[in-house]
């Protein structure tokens, strides 16, 4: 288990070319209004499996990398959602609409009126203007993600209701940005008596915006209940969710496949025998291939990992079949070259590229590799870390250990507990490590902007946002900066081919396979639930933001 995602089951709709454009270019779009269903039964608390690795850490602040499952989504509801099940669909929550203007110099979000906090104050502009005003002033901050170093230059609030951005230079992705993968606003009435780092504060009294607020926090439980403040609240049916801590895989399957879990994000090896059989009419399971590869990151930052012949003859002795098919169970392909999804290769993927990465060991490729390398030292034993009791994980890392034995790379396996696994992979003080990548909904740009531009990178010692490996290439942020200038289709795909090229050649992380959206459901007491035949929202409880849609359509049988 963990936040990764993709595999094989088919949901017909995700193949776009057009996707990218339909949700990021300058245009307009507007909310539809949301309406209840009276007859739906109401009540009962669903039991989470979110995520894994021990004990909980109380921390409920959006604007902190570390904050707890649920905070974003279904605590601090973001101001609308590319839906990433259904390319071109966009959920709004806060906002109603948005519209560009301008020739694609201004974005202005035009929130839902009458918005309150869930301690009663009137959520309004004032509130977003604060957030941008927070990630202006602290780089880390979670808010817009970067977006001031995106060309935004300045923020305006005319109204209660109004938020009007004005960019200096053109960023199609900016609505995204903003808007949902960073768009989660924070209450001014709260986080303007603190003092300091905004990020380091831990929220344990949050005052929220989404569906749920705080019900009871304890480090091997918690709850989260109904918002009565929510704007959707009629439209929520649950009355709240509940959280236990499970410290590895193999305890958390357990209580899934013992039912005492309604709805989880978990690896289960042969899920059908081992989960489904146990109570076929209720029990249901499905790992959808939706998101972005699971790679092992290098430290580019460091020796051997900083010399490109290092870094391609590890790709060259690795396995990705067998990785895929026994770490994973057999439920995950093998990742290509390019790091593109299946779903986007025919629209933009660069055929070479793809195909750079074997799906079997070449370990004559990786020994010429290694030939070309230079004086590099490779006689120490590197470190491969890895989040314990992530069985899956823990299996593919074994297996990616013995093959690279086989051209003189010695490795030893690191579990950590969670915490201690994401602080020294955002810090850069690490040799190896698997790890997930961000994913966007609607074409592969965004997992590039987010893996491979050095803006998201950091010297090692402080925490990068997401390009943990701290690859730096001036060529590949020139074309990320023109795929943020354009909104014409046919520029974006020419700009994606040249930038898989960079990284087929680069080899900035070496990609696995391609993770599965872990996700069992349960339909004893609850229903509602997104499945290979009603695909209609990120199915996995583990990433709370893009599935906020879910917590609004289950209910009580």
């Amino acid at each position: 288990m963990r936040t990764t995602n993709r595999r094989k089951v088919a949901i017909r709709a995700v193949v776009a070319a057009v996707a990218c454009t339909a949700l990021l270019l300058p245009g307009s779009a507007r909310a539809t209004s949301p309406r209840a269903h009276p007859q739906i039964k109401r009540g009962g608390i669903v039991n989470v499996v979110s995520r894994i690795g021990g004990s909980w850490v109380s921390n409920f602040n959006p604007g902190s990398s570390s904050a707890i499952n649920g905070t974003t989504g279904w605590l601090y509801a973001p101001l609308l959602q590319f839906n990433q099940a259904q390319p071109g669909k966009i959920n709004y929550f806060l906002a109603k609409s948005y519209k560009w203007g301008n020739g694609g110099h201004t974005l202005t979000f035009n929130l839902r009126p009458g918005l309150k906090w869930s301690d009663g104050q009137p959520l309004t502009s004032a509130d977003v203007l604060y957030s941008f005003k927070l990630a202006k002033q602290y780089k880390s901050f979670a808010f817009c993600s970067g977006c001031w170093d995106s060309g935004v230059t300045s923020v305006a609030a005319p109204n209660a209701t109004t938020v009007v951005i004005h960019i200096g230079k053109l960023d199609s992705t900016l609505v995204y940005y903003i808007g949902d993968a960073g768009g989660y606003i924070v209450p001014k009435h709260v986080f303007a008596k603190i003092s300091g780092d905004p990020t380091k504060f831990t929220n344990s009294n949050p005052v929220t915006s989404g569906p749920f607020k705080l019900g009871h926090f304890g480090p091997q439980v918690y709850t989260f209940v109904r918002n009565p403040n929510f704007f959707m609240a009629s439209h929520l049916y649950i009355d709240g969710l509940r959280f236990p801590a499970f410290s590895g895989n193999d305890s958390a399957d357990l209580a899934v496949i013992n039912g005492e879990i309604d709805w989880a994000g978990d690896f289960i090896p042969n899920a059908q025998q081992a989960y489904v059989s146990k109570d076929p009419k209720n029990n249901h399971y499905w790992f959808p291939s939706l998101g972005g590869p699971v790679p092992i990151y290098l430290n580019n930052a460091q020796a051997p990992f900083n010399n490109v012949h290092v870094r391609r003859a590890i790709s060259d002795a690795l396995d990705r079949t067998t990785i895929g098919q026994t770490g994973e169970d057999g439920y995950a392909n093998p990742a290509n070259g390019a790091l593109i999804g299946p779903q986007f290769v025919k629209a933009w993927g660069d055929a070479a590229s793809v195909k750079s990465a074997p799906l079997h060991a070449n370990i004559t490729m990786a020994k010429a590799e290694l030939a070309k390398a230079g004086p590099v030292d490779l006689s120490q034993t590197f470190k491969l870390n890895v989040v314990d009791g992530w069985t899956d994980w823990v299996t593919s890392v074994t297996i990616a250990q013995q093959e690279l034995a086989q051209i003189g790379i010695k490795v030893q396996v690191q579990p950590l507990q969670f915490g201690a696994w994401f602080d020294a992979i955002q810090s850069g003080r690490y040799d190896m490590s698997i790890g997930w990548t961000t994913a966007g909904p609607t074409s592969p740009f965004i997992l590039y902007r987010s893996t491979f531009w050095s803006r998201n990178s950091a010297p090692i010692g402080t925490n990068a946002p997401s390009n943990w490996e701290r690859y730096s290439n001036p060529q590949m942020d020139s074309l990320i900066k023109q795929y943020n200038a354009t909104t014409s289709l046919a520029k974006q795909q020419s700009y994606m081919k040249q930038m898989e090229k960079i990284v087929a050649r680069d080899v900035p992380v070496v990609g696995l396979f391609w993770g599965p959206w872990w996700y069992e459901y349960n339909t004893k007491r609850f229903v509602g639930w997104p499945n290979a035949k009603h695909p209609y929202d990120h199915p996995s409880p583990w990433q709370s933001g893009p599935n906020l849609d879910v917590v609004l359509h289950i209910h009580e049988r």
